[in-house]
């Protein structure tokens, strides 16, 4: 798996990822923290997700994550800029979706400018390159019913596997719901 990765979007702009190391779980941090408040604070009461942030965006569980060879952190940066981060899992599956052959996207979050560029569809398309790099039959993932997340993975070939929900009961009721989604690779 290359550790640092140059994408070309359909507009012409050039990213690239970097997986997370020691010395960038800071960035990595504050990055993934500005990303998901750019989408997701509609979701929680009084539009405080700081229980999430506490769980995943404290540097003391990423360095701990780091230590799992089954997870895989990475930055996104155009132009030396953090945009986005992501976390992939090569140890949780899905019983009825290739079980113990795939790679599961726990997190994939782009800063809002850095949306509709086709930046999303090109790191997919990394995610499915690593995957088959290490034999594995899928990938798969959990999104939002609401919200055009849904629809971008429908668009790149993911199917509906199931229904699932948020566990935070910080969340809103009426935003809790999500999709299990999957692609064969």
């Amino acid at each position: 798996m290359n550790p640092k990765v140059t994408l070309q979007t359909n507009n012409g702009t050039i990213a690239q990822t970097h997986l997370v190391t020691q010395e960038h779980i800071s960035a990595y941090c504050k990055t993934g923290i500005a990303a998901y408040l750019d989408h997701y604070t509609h979701l929680w009461k009084n539009g405080d997700p700081s229980p999430y942030f506490n769980q995943y965006y404290q540097p003391a569980s990423v360095k701990t994550d780091l230590k799992n060879p089954d997870f895989i952190h990475g930055i996104i940066s155009i132009e030396g800029e953090r945009i986005g981060i992501f976390k992939l899992d090569l140890s949780r599956s899905h019983p009825e979706f290739f079980p113990g052959k795939t790679l599961f996207v726990e997190k994939l979050y782009l800063a809002k400018t850095a949306t509709g560029c086709g930046l999303g569809t090109a790191l997919m398309h990394q995610f499915y390159d690593w995957a088959q790099e290490l034999n594995l039959k899928g990938i798969w993932l959990e999104t939002m019913l609401k919200g055009p997340a849904r629809n971008f993975y429908i668009q790149n070939g993911f199917q509906y596997l199931g229904p699932t929900a948020v566990p935070y009961p910080q969340v809103l009721e009426g935003e809790r719901a999500m999709w299990i989604m999957g692609r064969e690779l």
